[in-house]
């Protein structure tokens, strides 16, 4: 293909062997941008392996043959809440990152890369019921060497997810929480929110502070690098935003990590 913005493009996809055909034409991509593009939503049986495979068959109206794009997805039900706990184990590379997402699709967790091998393990507690979702990544594309490179443990050491790390750049899990119990309630001291999300020409980060606060902002990509340092000062007390612009950045997602005296929150950020 040619140095032009890409336009529009035809993806097939598959689900269990059954294809399907659509057309993408929402914006424009700059030549050598990265972009992220979602299929229509289709349903799976919880507790099953499906594969799903995507392949582009034309960019801007001209005929084009990628390599199929291959994922396995499966969708776990939960039945009641505690902390859970998630294993990685990881190379040496220092490729591999991982992210967990609410139900509204806020990050709840998120870590790596790191840069030495070894098991790293995290604990959380989900706080309403719905559809967790659990993407690991590898920025090289050759996934991990480890038998049981991902694990999800429920409150009762009951095995929810133990896969190893054959994937290409990125392998997601479902994890379908239907009945959270013995939670205590948590009040939330402040609030963090983004709007416009997804955006084109600038967003907000708005806060909600009980008290003046240390708070530091940083943007960072999905490889975990970080891009820009928003703020890093001591607001007052009430309602605070920090509007920022990004038309310099690529299209493609993004995260904000706000630390706020000693407590730390994410916002995913998907600037189109």
């Amino acid at each position: 293909m040619s140095e032009t913005p890409i336009t529009s493009l035809e993806l097939t996809y598959s689900v269990n062997g059954t294809s399907n055909t659509f057309t993408w034409n929402a914006r424009t991509i700059p030549f050598t941008a990265t972009d992220t593009i979602y299929t229509p939503a289709f349903s799976i049986t919880p507790g099953q392996n499906h594969t799903v495979s995507v392949t582009i068959t034309k960019i801007n109206e001209e005929d084009y043959n990628s390599p199929a794009i291959l994922q396995t997805l499966k969708k776990n039900t939960v039945n009641y809440g505690g902390d859970m706990t998630f294993k990685l184990t990881v190379d040496s590379y220092g490729e591999t990152y991982f992210a967990l997402f609410n139900p509204d699709g806020t990050v709840l967790l998120q870590g790596g890369p790191w840069s030495g091998a070894g098991t790293r393990t995290s604990t959380f507690a989900p706080r309403e019921t719905g559809c967790y979702v659990l993407e690991v990544y590898d920025s090289y594309g050759d996934g991990i060497t480890a038998l049981q490179g991902i694990q999800l443990l429920n409150a009762d050491n009951t095995v929810l997810i133990s896969t190893g790390g054959d994937f290409g750049y990125m392998t997601r899990y479902m994890i379908d929480v239907d009945w959270i119990s013995e939670v205590q309630d948590i009040a939330e001291n402040n609030t963090v929110s983004v709007y416009p999300n997804p955006a084109n020409t600038q967003t907000t980060i708005a806060l909600s502070l009980t008290n003046d606060a240390k708070v530091n902002v940083a943007l960072y990509n999905v490889y975990g690098q970080q891009i820009q340092i928003l703020t890093d000062s001591t607001l007052p007390q009430g309602e605070n935003k920090i509007i920022f612009d990004v038309t310099k950045l690529s299209p493609g997602v993004y995260f904000a990590k706000v630390i706020i005296d000693n407590e730390i929150y994410t916002q995913k950020i998907t600037v189109q």
